[in-house]
């Protein structure tokens, strides 16, 4: 025989006389040519057929009532896993939606909060280029305070600690912003209008699931900048921002 299998022992049933009968019976099926030529090897083969279906008709009723047991059993204990959790499961309904808010609530007061610390980081250096540019006036010379003014104002960017206390065994899932275009024909009116940069319509891709809402690298990190300073999800013609751990789309 070519094939092993590896059985299973269950206490409860005796199995000897039936695992013997498997065997021989596939030594017998065996022995059968591949391509029977005459009525004899025809009736040795339908022997075999109808002896195969009384065994397995014999394992059937000798495991069927343990069978049957175990399901009850195990039927039984899922019956009663479902009714331990239903009040815990209660709690997490009651409780999660207030740890959510209050999630939501403390990262938008950190996002204004560095919003604030940004913009009043941002004054400091344009009182320093000022400063710098008046001196610059003050001593003769009108072209270095222009070039001192004409540069761009950079100011280190600003990023505050977590907006809620770590809590050892719970998870926190802070916003992902991301941008979702669902006007692409405003995007592109922008870009030829000069509105909005070509980087904008660069790299444009359908976002998975959502039929006619595109996404990009651009657009989402226009939605990570912006949603630092401002509460509307609308960051661009035809875009708005998104959570992606809300999903919300």
């Amino acid at each position: 025989m070519n094939q092993q299998v590896e059985l299973i022992r269950v206490p409860e049933v005796e199995t000897a006389d039936l695992e013997w009968a498997g065997l021989d019976i596939v030594t017998k099926a065996e022995e059968v040519p591949a391509v029977i030529l005459d009525d004899q090897t025809y009736e040795a083969c339908a022997k075999v057929i109808i002896e195969a279906k009384v065994i397995v008709k014999k394992i059937a009723e000798r495991i069927g009532p343990e069978k049957q047991r175990r399901h009850e059993a195990h039927r039984m204990v899922c019956d009663l896993e479902t009714a331990l959790n239903a009040f815990p499961k209660r709690a997490l309904e009651i409780a999660e939606p207030k740890r959510l808010v209050y999630e939501k609530e403390a990262e938008r007061k950190r996002l204004e909060r560095e919003a604030e610390l940004m913009a009043e980081a941002k004054r400091k250096e344009e009182d320093k280029v000022l400063a710098e540019a008046q001196y610059l006036q003050e001593m003769g010379e009108p072209e270095a305070a222009e070039q001192v003014l004409s540069q761009p104002i950079e100011s280190p960017p600003v990023i505050l600690g977590p907006a809620v206390p770590k809590v050892k065994g719970l998870r926190v899932t802070m916003p992902v912003w991301a941008g979702q275009i669902f006007d692409l024909m405003a995007v592109v009116q922008a870009v030829a209008s000069k509105a909005l940069p070509l980087a904008a319509i660069l790299g444009i891709e359908p976002l998975d699931g959502h039929r006619g809402i595109y996404q990009s690298q651009f657009w989402n990190q226009q939605a990570k900048n912006l949603m630092r300073t401002q509460e509307s999800y609308e960051i661009g013609p035809g875009v708005k921002a998104y959570d992606k751990n809300d999903m919300a789309v």
